[in-house]
């Protein structure tokens, strides 16, 4: 054994009156007996070296201890308690290794009684009703016994999350349902439905993107709102410089093309209709404008 239960209670209240070196003498017999899972030699000289006592004081602790602790027979020292530990680990091993050969320990379920309600409420007020004729169900009423497990399994087989309302784009959801069944992670009735009412504000192109997205990065779930206005953001890859910065520049350079048409053209209103001449411009005055 490479573990057992040790209960400080016992041990303080029967070793209370134990010295320094009887107590460590002790401690190492009950060590070495319980990694052995067997008696003590009989001969104490023996028993000194197995725990390492080596001067006249440690041998008379440990032959102190075998004597009030242990009893001698035929296979050596044997301890009372020490015995009843060791055969309550091996029947619990026994117990594990008979449950792994069947596939493990048996699951625990609990059970749902269907009754008849008028053949079950016997109770009023706290007081239940003695009548045998009113309390006890009737000869051919059989109560329905089914599992908490059976439920869930019967519910769980009934669903289809493959079938999608039209709304959404079908092949890119059946590879999202594949996707979760591969990682052993099906979608339920309820997450199927708050899903669908997810994607049904996006198009058909930006649900197949957003599935598409959380299949790459191996996500438990779908992100909507990352796609919802994918076609009204810049892109990123245009080269378009979108700093503070950036538009500052873009409002010079907007206005000074303004100026060179509006006194190409002595024109001083543009054609959104904004007021060009350069007095009045306090933004491109203030940008560094010439």
């Amino acid at each position: 054994m490479n573990y057992y239960r040790h209960h400080i209670g016992d041990y303080l209240r029967d070793t209370a009156h134990l010295s320094m070196l009887e107590d460590a003498a002790y401690r190492r017999m009950l060590d070495l007996y319980y990694m052995r899972e067997q008696p003590l030699p009989a001969e104490s000289k023996a028993v000194c070296r197995l725990v390492r006592a080596r001067s006249p004081e440690e041998c008379e602790a440990v032959e102190t201890v075998l004597a009030e602790f242990f009893t001698l027979g035929v296979d050596g020292w044997s301890q009372k308690r020490a015995d009843s530990e060791i055969e309550d680990m091996r029947t619990a091993a026994e117990r594990a290794r008979t449950n792994g050969k069947v596939g493990g320990r048996p699951r625990k379920t609990r059970q749902v009684i269907h009754e008849n309600p008028e053949e079950t409420q016997s109770v009023i007020s706290g007081l239940a009703k003695h009548n045998p004729d009113e309390s006890s169900p009737s000869s051919n009423h059989q109560p329905l016994v089914t599992t908490v497990t059976e439920v869930a399994r019967e519910a769980a087989q009934s669903f289809d999350a493959r079938a999608c309302p039209p709304e959404i784009h079908a092949e890119a959801w059946a590879d999202w349902i594949a996707h979760r069944r591969k990682r052993r992670k099906p979608v339920s009735e309820r997450a199927a439905v708050e899903q669908w009412r997810a994607l049904a504000c996006l198009s058909p192109p930006q649900q197949a993107a957003c599935i598409a997205h959380s299949i790459r990065n191996d996500y438990q779930g779908l992100f909507p709102e990352k796609f919802a206005n994918a076609t009204d953001r810049p892109d990123r890859n245009s080269g378009e410089d979108r700093s503070a910065a950036g538009r500052v520049r873009a409002n010079v350079a907007r206005a000074r093309a303004e100026r060179a048409a509006a006194e190409a053209g002595r024109n001083t209103v543009a054609p959104d209709g904004r007021d060009v001449r350069p007095p009045l411009d306090v933004e491109f005055w203030r940008s560094g404008g010439s």
